[in-house]
């Protein structure tokens, strides 16, 4: 399967999540899975992309 073959390309043998959606729908994904709500956290704006946090 593809997921398994992506294992060695990105130097990993945990499981590899295959998004489709752009590069905000991932990061918005990684986040509201990863912080809780009242969870504080450091935001850089880098640029137009850092701009939309």
């Amino acid at each position: 399967n593809v997921r398994e073959k992506l294992k060695p390309l990105f130097g990993t043998k945990e499981d590899v999540l295959i998004l489709a959606g752009s590069g905000t729908a991932a990061m918005e994904a990684s986040i509201v899975n990863t912080m809780s709500p009242g969870d504080k956290i450091l935001v850089v704006n880098a640029g137009k992309f850092g701009k939309r946090w």
